[in-house]
């Protein structure tokens, strides 16, 4: 019997989700997509963001930040945040109901803009790595789709440089 991981790069070669969309996304093209999820393998890297100052020993791990905001061991500080510097680095442009990134980005544009509501609606996650920099930990989806709806700033939860070590993990 055949492997179903080679149905999901079919899917993914037909669907083209980080290529140019249009707005509404069709239903067949939705399905095709929440399909290509379903029996595809998971991103190996998803859920962990690289140790800026070690790379090779240390990463973030999302998962544990969200369980530990959860539990009330991390308490995030609320702040809103511009849009357009996401913009800029994604080179996203959404115009006449059509949604592109630069061909160096590669967000799944079709999960940006058939995302459920209530998920576009969670704040996207930042926190204070190990070199002292701002970084985004989750949401860049939520970001892109804040864009495609044409907000210019939307609030993001902050995780601060103390709470930041308690999810940082070996590799």
């Amino acid at each position: 019997m055949p492997t179903i991981k080679p149905l999901a790069r079919w899917l993914y070669r037909m669907l083209k989700p980080t290529e140019r969309q249009t707005i509404p996304v069709p239903w067949y093209v939705r399905l095709g997509h929440r399909l290509m999820h379903a029996v595809g393998s998971e991103n190996p890297l998803k859920n962990k963001l690289d140790s800026a100052e070690s790379p090779d020993l240390y990463f973030y791990d999302v998962l544990m930040a969200e369980e530990l905001i959860r539990q009330g061991d991390i308490v995030t500080t609320t702040a809103t945040v511009k849009t357009g510097p996401y913009e800029l680095m994604w080179g996203l442009t959404v115009r006449d109901g059509v949604v592109e990134q630069d061909e160096l980005s590669n967000l799944d544009l079709l999960w940006v803009l058939t995302m459920p509501a209530e998920r576009a609606a969670v704040p996207p996650k930042m926190f204070t790595d190990d070199m002292g920099q701002l970084r985004l930990l989750d949401g860049s989806h939520r970001i892109a789709r804040a864009i495609a709806d044409g907000k210019s700033a939307i609030p993001f939860d902050i995780i601060g440089p103390a709470d930041s070590i308690k999810f940082r993990r070996p590799k």
